[in-house]
């Protein structure tokens, strides 16, 4: 049994948190249940010694419901480590957390305000980064009735109150308050002028190769000369604090001390907010160092799967594929490398690159 679990802990939830922690559990009918029997079922379901009760669909058919108990309360109210981006193999992707909807009833005590980024994680569940683009402790975790009801999606700003519904767990966001409020709008730019007097079309991708290790200075010259709706800077190992002077203008970046999760999660966050911000208005990004992204995604894919092949596949294909999505929204991104790199990603720059991005320049 979880030892988070035992019929103390459990006695100290309010009548609706029980009931709701009972419908994922597997406790057939819980609203027709005294506390103490409610109590009682979800003991001997986490022991084993019932099992969880399964509803069935029109055909008769029982529905999926979660593979390892020991796991549905860490989706329920995760650990901070469980608000990092799930980055499973796609054939996990049919793990079902629930059998029934809850309704979620949470009372005005104790509440406080935030806002972030919102990032979906799997089955509907998602999180808010409090800390812009980069994970964080503080980050509050997202009920799938607050995503579907909202329409949230990876890269709207939200604002919400936020409670401690458990003690040791993240915050939990008990009211939208609201979505992209203060979103730019403008005239989506056909074109903007980025290097050298070339002109990037909407959807366009511009990469920029030179000699030297440090790439940044190249990057930031780039994107102080951008007149655009929008433009965003997007680089990892950062030594200086970059700080935005207005709206239209958005630093996303980790320090020089990041690890593989910070980096992954600012990359991928920072093409979500593009996209976002692409559908009122004209976006170019600046992306500094595309080869952390690289490694970031191909360490955090490295426990999933069984073969370097596989690895580099997977990892080629979630970048390739933000890339793709950011041609189709007409985002326009120049990408800021250096040649000097190991054989894997200086291939994969010189070459796999060249089916998404549509001019290439060596420097």
């Amino acid at each position: 049994m979880n030892k988070d679990w035992d019929e103390n802990a459990l006695s100290q939830l309010r009548i609706h948190e029980l009931r709701d922690l009972a419908r994922k559990i597997g406790v057939k009918c819980p609203t027709a249940l005294k506390k103490e029997d409610i109590i009682n079922n979800v003991i001997q379901i986490l022991n084993g010694e019932a099992e969880p009760y399964k509803a069935t669909n029109k055909k008769g058919r029982p529905t999926k419901s979660g593979k390892q108990l020991d796991t549905i309360m860490d989706l329920f109210l995760p650990d901070e480590n469980s608000l990092v981006a799930d980055l499973s193999p796609k054939e996990d992707a049919d793990f079902e957390f629930c059998v029934n909807a809850p309704q979620i009833e949470y009372n005005a005590e104790d509440n406080e305000k935030v806002c972030g980024l919102f990032e979906l994680i799997k089955n509907n569940y998602g999180v808010i980064r409090v800390n812009n683009f980069v994970c964080s402790n503080n980050d509050v975790f997202v009920h799938e009735l607050f995503v579907v009801n909202n329409n949230l999606k990876s890269g709207d700003f939200v604002e919400a109150y936020v409670k401690t519904v458990m003690p040791n767990k993240p915050r939990t966001v008990t009211k939208i308050i609201s979505v992209n409020k203060n979103i730019v709008k403008g005239n989506k730019n056909t074109s903007v002028n980025v290097y050298n007097e070339k002109t990037l079309l909407a959807g366009d991708s511009l990469l920029v190769l030179n000699s030297e290790l440090n790439t940044s200075e190249q990057a930031t010259n780039l994107f102080n000369k951008i007149n655009d709706g929008v433009k965003m800077f997007v680089s990892a190992y950062e030594k200086n604090k970059l700080e935005s002077k207005n709206d239209n203008q958005i630093y996303a970046y980790v320090n020089q001390f990041a690890g593989f999760n910070d980096i992954y999660c600012c990359y991928n966050m920072a093409f979500n907010r593009a996209n976002v911000l692409s559908e009122s208005t004209s976006v170019t990004m600046v992306v500094n160092q595309i080869s952390a992204y690289f490694r970031a995604v191909e360490t955090l894919f490295s426990g999933k799967v069984d073969s370097e092949i596989k690895l580099s596949s997977l990892t080629k294909e979630e970048i390739l594929n933000k890339l793709k999505i950011a041609k189709q929204n007409g985002v326009k991104v120049v990408i800021v490398d250096t040649l000097k790199q190991e054989p894997k990603i200086k291939d994969f720059l010189e070459f796999e690159l060249t089916k998404v991005v549509d001019d290439v320049v060596f420097n």
